[in-house]
C-alpha cells in the first residue's frame, strides 16, 4: 500500500493468493483509502476468477482474470518484472 500511495499508479494488479495474506482484504483497504479509492484494481488469480468474481466486484475490483501460469511462477514473474522500475 505504501508503494501505491507514493507512486500513484494508473491501475493496480492484485493477486488474491498473496503469500501470508488475504488479497480480498488488501483490495478492500485500497478501495477504502481516500487517495487510492478511484484507482482501478484488476484481480489476478491462479484459481478460477469466476469463483471469486462476485466478492471481488462487490469489494471494488474493476475486473479479474486467471493467471496464465501457476501461482509460484506468477509471483516469480511479478518480482522479476518490478526490478528496475521507478
Amino acid at each position: 500500500m505504501s508503494v501505491a500511495l507514493k507512486e500513484r499508479p494508473d491501475a493496480i494488479l492484485l493477486d488474491l493468493g498473496l503469500p501470508g495474506g488475504n488479497g480480498l482484504m488488501v483490495l478492500e483497504r485500497f478501495k477504502a483509502n481516500i487517495s487510492l479509492g478511484c484507482t482501478p484494481v484488476i484481480i489476478v488469480t491462479a484459481e478460477d476468477p469466476l469463483v471469486d468474481e462476485a466478492r471481488t466486484i462487490k469489494a471494488g475490483a474493476a475486473s479479474s482474470f486467471k493467471s496464465p501460469c501457476g501461482s509460484r511462477q506468477a509471483h516469480g514473474g511479478a518480482a522479476a518484472s518490478s526490478v528496475g522500475t521507478t
